[in-house]
């Protein structure tokens, strides 16, 4: 898993990956609507955030060539983001979201393992009937502290 910082260019690609309707029934605020030019408004105070990433997995190919060489490519495709934000009483959160058609792969949980030591216990709000992402952050070494309604409370120290 490669991670690299969020750019401006990937505005358009979160803005897709979260409005999906699968990524939104788990989000905190998933009963609000998010016209495109709030989310532009978002990301352009987000952007510059030292703890934001896009996720990207290597993929590989090799094939043969008219000449008989054998030939290999490989290209970063992105599969998903994750953002670490402190709340006002210092707390670092950290949320991901996945790109629909990369789902079920194992990529959540190689996403939260590749998530860098932030010197704090990271916590996540997880939906309690989120199993995916229960079982990604779990494998991921968060431990379930406390549920919350219908939401559990995960943190990785």
């Amino acid at each position: 898993m490669h991670l690299r910082h969020v750019t401006d260019d990937d505005v358009y690609r979160v803005f897709r990956w979260k409005m999906d309707p699968e990524s939104r029934r788990w989000f905190a605020s998933r009963h609000t609507s998010i016209t495109w030019e709030e989310h532009i408004a978002w990301f352009s105070e987000h952007v510059t955030q030292e703890h934001y990433w896009i996720c990207e997995e290597q993929l590989s190919s090799t094939w043969i060539d008219e000449c008989g060489n054998a030939c290999s490519d490989s290209q970063f495709v992105p599969v998903g983001a994750m953002r670490v934000e402190p709340d006002s009483s210092g707390y670092n959160w950290v949320s991901i979201v996945l790109a629909p058609e990369h789902r079920g792969h194992g990529y959540g949980t190689a996403m939260l393992k590749a998530l860098p030591t932030m010197g704090a216990h990271i916590w996540a709000m997880i939906h309690t009937l989120n199993i995916p992402s229960v079982k990604a952050f779990e494998k991921a070494g968060f431990m379930n502290i406390r549920r919350d309604g219908v939401w559990c409370i995960y943190r990785r120290d």
